[in-house]
């Protein structure tokens, strides 16, 4: 082979890198664009409803949207399971929900309205009409979190991407009816903890009065 072909295979060998290497740049740019402020929570924890005062083991799997830099609104939905203890792993509720994150160092607060479909974590047994209706459902929800890892949301700098760790202490209550049926309104509270990971990118940061270019 000659020198001249040689280097126009190199050429395009390295041609086909660079574009190859741009493809991967503008697929990551992508995804801190789309994943920049959005956590896997898991909690466990117990729902109590009225009437009858029964409590029953539950498990929520939720996804988060939160600011990263500052102060603002957050936006999830949860899907909640009743078990494994005491009967077996059902999903039991799937809610959507919006409010507002006040973001501290370690502390930070959540305060927000649910809406849902489904039914109580815990339907009696004299409920056999809730238990085989979709019901509806309105309510709060708080969470506390406490920072275990991660400081690219609070300190001055560039961070690319970066994971934040959190404990979360989670509360919520509201109230659950189903018209199709003759069942009261059932009032249901919950207390759940567990964690949240939570990915960042200040890529998607234009003007943030606590970040800096390098």
């Amino acid at each position: 082979m000659s020198k001249a072909a040689m280097r126009n295979v190199a050429n395009e060998c390295s041609s086909s890198f660079l574009e190859g290497a741009r493809g991967v740049v503008r697929y990551l740019v992508l995804a801190a664009l789309l994943l920049s402020g959005c956590g896997l929570q898991v909690t466990s924890g117990a729902h109590l409803r009225n009437p009858h005062g029964a409590l029953a083991e539950s498990t929520s799997v939720a996804g988060r949207w939160v600011q990263t830099r500052s102060d603002g609104v957050y936006a999830g939905s949860d899907l909640v399971f009743r078990g494994p203890v005491d009967a077996p792993v059902s999903l039991r509720q799937i809610l959507a929900g919006a409010g507002y994150r006040w973001l501290g160092r370690p502390f930070s607060l959540e305060l927000g309205a649910e809406l849902g479909v489904g039914q109580p974590v815990y339907v009696h047994h004299q409920e056999a009409g809730f238990g085989g209706a979709t019901g509806f459902y309105v309510g709060a929800a708080s969470a506390l979190l406490l920072r275990l890892y991660g400081r690219q949301d609070s300190e001055i700098g560039y961070a690319p991407a970066g994971v934040l760790v959190d404990i979360v202490l989670l509360a919520r209550g509201g109230a659950w009816a189903a018209p199709q049926t003759q069942v009261p309104e059932v009032a249901e509270a919950g207390v759940q903890l567990g964690f949240r990971l939570t990915a960042v990118s200040d890529i998607v940061v234009t003007t943030n009065k606590n970040w800096s270019p390098p």
